[in-house]
């Protein structure tokens, strides 16, 4: 008998052709490099909490150098209890869909005394971080042109945009989907290349310093929720195209608040009226409509992954103007409201 997922997804680390018990974690971490421990550095600098335990900083070597990854702690408890299925179902989606250019890269794993460590990618910066320091009418002391509003060009932001749909269309490739895309649920490498991360293993609420203290700050994902999760539908993919709308609308507004003037408890309702973002006077009609139809209530109408990419590649492509940041009157940015953005 083979065990399957409520999704339809069968396992294939826990197929085997012999009789008798089944240690599907050992299955699973036979698939992964096992890090030698001189091969691996683990600070004590935390970077947060994840499902299963605390994340922290650390570096690995590879071809004779240190390379910065964040290490996972998880439990003895979770690995080897009866009831770890959650675990093994989040351990497994990072060895299926690694390794991949837009997606956050599991590196490997070593066992100390009464823990598993999980070793992924590290880039400390995110798409939200990357798209709130490009306000450069915000900063002072900067040498470029004001004539922009923005610090990045508008072909980067496509570029960026493009990299995140062939990221989730990998991701649904894999039979898995995100439930928490936002500008924050993806890393920049070398603050040019987007990575998806926040699914599995990935997902950590992160440390912020607030008055010398450090604190968790999960976040509160009701304004990139796709309105059929509000009436009580399942998460599906279709509703990760949804958020991607909204990530879109994030990039085109630089880490903007979507509904700045609404209260999260109020979001829901104003959403299934049919409120959507509004579009920014230095947005082309073509992507906004691309956006809109992300954001459409018949699912069949939503662009897959796929589609987004190929959309969005010939957007960069034609001779079209879908993004202008040169200044003028009358321009503001779009609110950042970071206390909306995450659970009190």
């Amino acid at each position: 008998m083979l065990e399957v997922e409520s999704s339809g997804y069968i396992h294939d680390a826990y197929i085997v052709e012999d009789e008798g018990p089944i240690n599907y974690y050992d299955n699973l971490k036979k698939k992964v490099w096992n890090i030698p421990k001189n091969f691996l550095e683990v600070r004590s600098e935390g970077i947060g909490k994840g499902k299963y335990g605390t994340v922290v900083k650390g570096s690995v070597k590879q071809r004779g150098s240190p390379v910065p990854v964040s290490v996972h702690y998880i439990a003895d408890e979770f690995c080897k209890h009866p009831n770890n299925k959650p675990m093994l179902e989040d351990f497994d989606k990072l060895i299926r869909t690694s390794p991949h250019t837009n997606v956050i890269g599991l590196i490997g794993t070593s066992e100390i005394p009464d823990a598993l460590l999980v070793v992924l990618e590290y880039h400390p910066a995110t798409l939200k971080d990357i798209l709130l320091e490009s306000r450069c009418l915000d900063q002072d002391g900067l040498s470029h042109s004001k004539d922009k509003f923005c610090s990045l060009q508008e072909s980067h932001l496509l570029e960026i945009s493009i990299g995140v749909a062939r990221g989730m269309d990998h991701l649904i490739q894999k039979k898995i989907v995100h439930g928490k895309l936002c500008a924050r649920s993806v890393a920049m490498a070398d603050g040019v290349v987007p990575k998806i991360c926040g699914f599995g293993l990935a997902d950590i609420a992160k440390n912020s310093a607030t008055m010398f203290l450090f604190t968790l700050q999960p976040l509160d994902l009701t304004r990139w929720t796709a309105q059929e999760i509000f009436r009580g539908r399942h998460l599906m993919t279709k509703s990760d195209i949804w958020s991607f709308g909204c990530l879109l609308w994030e990039i085109i507004t630089f880490g903007g608040t979507l509904f700045p003037d609404v209260p999260s408890r109020d979001v829901p309702t104003r959403v299934m009226r049919g409120v959507r973002p509004m579009r920014p006077s230095y947005v082309g009609d073509d992507l906004y409509q691309f956006m809109l139809q992300c954001w459409q209530i018949d699912l069949d109408e939503r662009p897959n992954f796929s589609e987004a990419t190929r959309i969005l590649i010939n957007m960069l492509q034609d001779s079209e103007i879908h993004l202008n940041f040169s200044t003028y009157a009358g321009f503001h940015y779009e609110p950042y409201i970071p206390e909306l953005e995450y659970l009190k």
